[in-house]
């Protein structure tokens, strides 16, 4: 048994390095909330002229950051409020 216990003391050393989470406060996820907002809003400008430089229609290019535009116009609006915003942020990118 001696191998169980030095696993379970891995386990334990290995959890007592990693971070522990916790929520932020609110106006710290507001501002990092419009960090990321616009850096979605930048992504989806420029992943038309990304696609149309390695070959892709134009057509295609402006249908791929539609999506990315429609996640970052939906997070513009539901703004930085925990249970949608930053939800929607993530899955734009």
């Amino acid at each position: 048994m001696p191998h169980r216990a030095s696993s379970r003391d891995a386990v334990a050393r290995m959890r007592r390095l990693l971070p522990r989470g916790r929520t932020l406060p609110p106006e710290e996820l507001r501002r990092r909330h419009r960090a990321l907002l616009v850096l979605l809003w930048l992504h989806a400008l420029f992943v038309p002229v990304w696609g149309v430089e390695r070959g892709f229609s134009l057509g295609h290019s402006v249908l791929e950051a539609g999506a990315i535009a429609v996640c970052a116009a939906a997070a513009t609006v539901v703004g930085a409020r925990r249970s949608g915003g930053p939800v929607l942020v993530a899955l734009g990118r």
